[in-house]
């Protein structure tokens, strides 16, 4: 019902439109078997994922601006296509913007490097809290280089969320200080008041990618947390790459403590491209790590085949292997 309704809009826009706007697609699967030696009876389980998106950018209308994205998702076996974004936006002068809004949102994402494994559990998430929101955004620009965003709307789950942004730029130096309000935590399932900051530099041979929330729950079951997430990638030159990131939270996923780092290596080599990254990772008592390695060829600039492969070594139980072929597509066309 709600892709019929965005599809509609989408139609009833197109009559007229003031812009040159653009249809895109994005595939990015995989498909493989994990090997568990340490099992009686089935050693070997497929497992599969795919991230596949496509939909209209920059459709405008006088001061309308409309953008959807349709997301393929599986659900109990099932494949279906539901809404990921839907942005219906008015811009009132060259400072002001107000609409609808319908997207995933949050602090610390993780930047293209460290955010390439579709296999892994945190693949194109917030690190300092994913949130659905449906509701209303207000932006006004403050300057050329700063700018205030107001979220106010909620979801099922976490009921009411409320998100107040401000946003500067100090060439190469990126700053955003932020609050975040949600009627429901995702972790202690109360009322949480959420404020942090994230700086982000920038240079031809260096990326510095910081972000941090301190987290108070509701008065009544008085709870404080603090999830820290960053990056330093190296830029040795234009094909080699290096570095790390390191995520630390005071209680997650039902833990008193977490903390996970990465490294990693990238490099290309004409139509190669070769990551080797390693991941620890502490809850608790409890550790585990995990070598991975991806090698991608490709075919055209916008499509690419690969192999992934990954060793994981629990703290509990036999060390265990996932191997598997992966696939990447994007294109634009305008019309």
């Amino acid at each position: 019902m709600r892709v019929a309704l965005v599809i509609f809009l989408f139609l009833s826009i197109c009559g007229s439109v003031a812009s040159s706007p653009c249809f895109f697609v994005s595939a990015h699967s995989f498909g493989g078997s994990y090997y568990h030696p340490d099992r009686d009876d089935k050693v070997f389980s497929y497992y599969d994922k795919q991230d596949i998106r496509f939909g209209i950018l920059d459709l405008r209308k006088k001061q309308v601006n409309f953008e959807f994205t349709l997301k393929h998702d599986e659900e109990l076996l099932e494949n279906r296509v539901g809404i990921h974004t839907l942005r219906i936006l008015y811009q009132k002068g060259d400072k002001l913007t107000s609409g609808l809004l319908l997207e995933d949102i949050g602090y610390g994402m993780p930047t293209e490097y460290f955010n390439n494994d579709i296999t892994t559990p945190e693949y194109r998430k917030h690190r300092l809290g994913d949130y659905r929101f449906t509701g209303l955004l207000f932006s006004y620009d403050l300057s050329s280089t700063s700018s205030l965003t107001q979220h106010i709307g909620g979801n099922d789950h976490n009921t009411s969320i409320a998100a107040t942004t401000f946003s500067r730029s100090f060439h190469p130096l990126y700053l955003k200080l932020f609050y975040l309000y949600t009627g429901r935590d995702n972790d202690f399932n109360k009322a949480m008041h959420s404020a942090g900051v994230e700086m982000r530099l920038m240079t031809n041979q260096i990326e510095v990618f910081l972000a941090h929330t301190q987290q108070t729950l509701s008065s009544v079951y008085r709870i404080s947390n603090h999830l820290t997430y960053g990056e330093l990638l190296f830029k040795i030159n234009n094909d080699f790459h290096s570095g790390g990131n390191l995520f630390y939270a005071g209680k997650h996923r039902g833990f008193t403590f977490w903390r996970e780092y990465s490294l990693l290596t990238s490099y290309r080599y004409r139509k190669l491209s070769k990551t080797i990254s390693y991941t620890d990772k502490k809850a608790e008592d409890i550790k585990s790590g995990r070598l991975s390695g991806i090698i991608d060829y490709s075919l055209a600039d916008n499509f690419a085949l690969g192999i992934n492969t990954a060793f994981h070594f629990p703290q509990v139980g036999k060390r265990y292997y996932s191997f598997g072929f992966q696939l990447k597509f994007h294109e634009k066309y305008s019309f």
